[in-house]
């Protein structure tokens, strides 16, 4: 698949996070999926953690989704950032109003380090390729 945005996979997003084992879990013991995560939710799982609640945000995920079969939910990236919102509504509206908004600052730094990274990686495995085939 393409290399635009929206392509990251969620071990992409989540790699460096101290939540990464709560989301890890959820997706193990419920019926969540990898791409159920959308960059949304990271972004206020972002502002959950950086307030010390990352993990208790993923405790109060697991614990929502238990009991929830894949059939019941249409939208599952819309369900998940609705129970992230429900579960601390201050940190949404801080989302929203941009006081976090050095942590989106970063992480778009972030994804644009490791783009360049890939595309620079790219770029020094094409040539080589092409000699091979030849």
């Amino acid at each position: 698949k393409g290399g635009g945005k929206g392509t990251e996979t969620l071990n992409d997003l989540i790699d460096d996070k101290k939540y990464k084992d709560g989301i890890q879990e959820i997706i193990r013991t419920t019926c969540v999926r990898p791409n159920d995560f959308d960059s949304k939710a990271i972004s206020l799982l972002d502002v959950l953690q950086q307030r010390g609640r990352g993990d208790e945000a993923c405790r109060h995920l697991a614990q929502s989704l238990q009991e929830v079969s894949r059939e019941k939910i249409t939208n599952w990236r819309a369900y998940i950032y609705t129970l992230l919102k429900g579960f601390d509504g201050s940190a949404y509206t801080a989302l929203k109003s941009g006081k976090d908004s050095e942590s989106r600052r970063i992480r778009r730094a972030e994804r644009a380090e490791r783009n360049a990274a890939a595309a620079a990686a790219e770029d020094s495995l094409g040539p080589a390729q092409v000699q091979e085939t030849e």
